[in-house]
């Protein structure tokens, strides 16, 4: 009788884990279908290093204004969701051109050229903007109709800010 009573409890419990583990599984991939993804492209790495303002964009920055941690092109057909940290900006060839001089100047005292151009994907694979940072994640979220959400980049923990507002570094 305690060894059915055994092999009972054994069986209910694989049962509740299997349940659970599809249930994680569930949760997850319904997280990641509405998420985007960063990818490297060295055209845009190149047209922000030769400061060239792209025309179909929307442009913000995030951090300091003389020294962006970020900066961000959303195409015209999209619109960045609100409540997010990122500051607009009507960019000009001079003002990316001297965001980019003190970016490289900054990167050189610091022994670093971490700085790199992105294309922005959405969770379909299109294309819906562009990221120049030293940071290679963000996360990207689709809103309502031709909303996106594109999160301000937050530093490495290993940089020693921990706890605090990262998002205007």
């Amino acid at each position: 009788m305690k060894t059915l009573m055994k092999n009972r409890k054994t069986v209910l419990r694989g049962w509740v884990s299997g349940i659970l583990m599809l249930l994680t599984f569930a949760l997850l991939a319904g997280c990641a279908a509405n998420s985007g993804r960063l990818a490297v492209n060295h055209e845009v790495t190149n047209a922000f290093r030769q400061a060239r303002v792209l025309p179909d964009y929307n442009y913000y920055f995030s951090g300091r204004e003389y020294q962006p941690r970020a900066i961000l092109g959303i195409h015209k057909d999209y619109r960045l969701g609100e409540g997010l940290l990122w500051r607009r900006v009507k960019l000009t060839q001079g003002k990316l051109a001297a965001w980019i001089s003190q970016i490289n100047s900054s990167d050189m005292a610091n022994f670093r050229s971490g700085y790199r151009g992105y294309s922005i994907y959405d969770a379909e694979g299109r294309e819906i903007g562009v990221w120049y940072s030293a940071v290679d994640w963000t996360t990207i979220k689709k809103g309502t109709g031709n909303e996106v959400f594109v999160y301000t980049p937050s530093r490495d923990p290993n940089e020693g800010l921990q706890g605090q507002d990262h998002s205007l570094y």
